[in-house]
């Protein structure tokens, strides 16, 4: 699974990509209705970037 986020400022912009393989799923809840199962997965890369404005 691949994410981005990007955030704007003023004078720069944070672009950030973070990395997680779908195979290491964890699971949790899932007991009643009152608790759902929830379904997590380890970030396994983080790569990022801040380009300037000129």
């Amino acid at each position: 699974m691949l994410t981005k986020f990007i955030t704007f400022f003023e004078n720069r912009l944070l672009f950030k990509i973070t990395f997680t393989k779908l195979a290491q799923k964890n699971t949790i809840g899932g007991v009643s209705k009152e608790t759902p199962e929830v379904f997590s997965y380890p970030i396994t890369t983080v790569q990022q970037a801040v380009p300037l404005k000129q």
